[in-house]
């Protein structure tokens, strides 16, 4: 099995996204992703799946400050049911989501949480020996140098951008975005022989 996991940028949607081009079909595969995740979510949602069935994961981390809580019911317009809980995920502090959670941890404090996330799913990854390769949405200052430095580049969101190739929203990579980015990187996936 091929585990996927990550926000909006790698969610299942109506067109084939970046995984779908790298990805054989023949490959059994589990999409971890969801609209507005942030990487609290993304992180929690690959370390309880990893077990000896899964061969390799592909990560699309997001933003470095976005606040998941993970909770028994829904207090929030974007959720995820997983794990026996309800993610909320209240985005960035200029959502203006979750208040009295942001203000309870603090700005720095949910960066940190989110560094922490990425770190120790990279972590458990490495200790069951499972090829994983990873990305960003996009380039961002919080993101901390080692991190960047292992990551797939360029990032599909700034790859997007520089193209003008962008959904409606004009924040989204559009179809042919996610097709050139995906044949782009493959040589920066070291394990294309386990998922092609």
């Amino acid at each position: 099995m091929i585990l996927i996991a990550g926000d909006s940028f790698t969610a299942e949607t109506k067109f084939p996204i970046w995984h779908d081009h790298l990805i054989n079909p023949k490959h059994k595969r589990i999409n971890l992703a969801s609209s507005n995740a942030g990487n609290l979510y993304i992180g929690e949602s690959v370390k309880r799946l990893l077990t000896s069935k899964v061969r390799a994961c592909l990560l699309m981390w997001s933003e470095m400050d976005r606040l998941d809580v993970p909770n028994d019911k829904k207090k929030s317009s974007l959720a995820t049911p997983y794990g026996g809980k309800i993610w909320n995920h209240y985005g960035t502090m200029a959502s203006g989501k979750g208040k009295s959670d942001w203000k309870r941890l603090g700005y720095e404090k949910v960066v940190e949480m989110n560094i922490e996330s990425i770190t120790s799913t990279h972590r458990a990854l490495d200790n069951k020996d499972i090829p994983y390769a990873y990305s960003f949405i996009s380039n961002n200052d919080l993101i901390p140098q080692h991190l960047k430095a292992k990551a797939i580049q360029p990032f599909l969101g700034n790859f997007a951008q520089e193209r003008g190739m962008l959904q409606e929203d004009n924040y989204h990579a559009n179809v042919d975005a996610h097709l050139q980015w995906s044949n782009m990187i493959k040589s920066q996936i070291t394990f294309m022989d386990v998922i092609s």
